[in-house]
């Protein structure tokens, strides 16, 4: 039988793994970031919420970016980092937003407060589906398509895209692809092809990338598995324009 004193020397030292450098990010990431930030703050005075969130979107558009080096190109490249730094940012990513979606917005800060939300839910719906890879029905992805689209359901959509271009864009399409299967993907087509209208989007295909890009874009979004629901957002988008025409709007 083995006895070990207190206080006696350990027989091991612990090992204490090296602390990853922060990622250095493009200038055209944080000229984007700080348009945002100064919009955030401006509309829901939550400025240190604002900052977090920015952050936030610095590493999920660097992650994007990093993974897309190994499945998007037509030539696989090397991620910048290793596979393991790749998770340990992750897993840093998740953190953050649900720091982000465990604040309380006070109603002073209503309605664009709810702004924060759209994008952590959002975002996490993008690194649960293209970092890990879960099953979509009953997992955390179906349930932020289900908080987007209560979020989107009780704003005005149009005045929202006007105060966040991109974000809220960017938000629809991806709780959009996310709801693929799902009871709210045609939730998501309406709204998507109402978006693109208002945004001035002829072809959503040919042009989402183009009104995105400099925000957040990846080509995941328009794989083989979601060519249905972009045709359907097309052909929304369509009937839509027909309605308008007809009712003289």
């Amino acid at each position: 039988m083995c006895s070990i004193t207190l206080g006696s020397t350990p027989r091991f030292e612990l090992v204490i793994p090296a602390a990853y450098p922060e990622p250095v990010y493009p200038e055209f990431f944080k000229s984007i970031g700080l348009r945002y930030k100064a919009k955030l703050s401006n509309l829901t005075k939550l400025d240190e919420l604002s900052q977090q969130t920015i952050d936030a979107y610095y590493l999920l558009r660097y992650l994007m970016d990093e993974k897309e080096k190994l499945c998007c190109s037509p030539q696989p490249l090397e991620m910048s980092i290793t596979i393991e730094e790749f998770q340990i940012r992750t897993d840093q990513l998740m953190r953050q937003l649900t720091t982000i979606l465990q604040y309380k917005i006070p109603e002073s800060s209503k309605p664009y407060g709810l702004m924060f939300e759209l994008f952590a839910n959002a975002a996490l719906s993008h690194a649960i589906a293209y970092n890990c890879k879960p099953s979509k029905l009953g997992s955390p992805i179906q349930l932020c398509v289900e908080r987007i689209r209560a979020a989107l359901e009780e704003i005005d959509i149009p005045s929202f895209q006007i105060a966040f271009p991109e974000m809220m864009l960017w938000v629809i399409v991806t709780g959009g692809v996310a709801s693929i299967t799902t009871p709210h993907q045609a939730f998501f087509i309406k709204v998507l092809a109402d978006a693109c209208l208002a945004a001035g989007i002829c072809n959503v295909t040919e042009e989402m990338h183009l009104f995105l890009g400099g925000f957040m874009w990846s080509i995941l979004y328009v794989n083989p598995a979601a060519k249905f629901f972009w045709d359907e957002v097309a052909a929304a988008q369509v009937q839509s324009a027909e309605a308008k025409k007809g009712s003289g709007g």
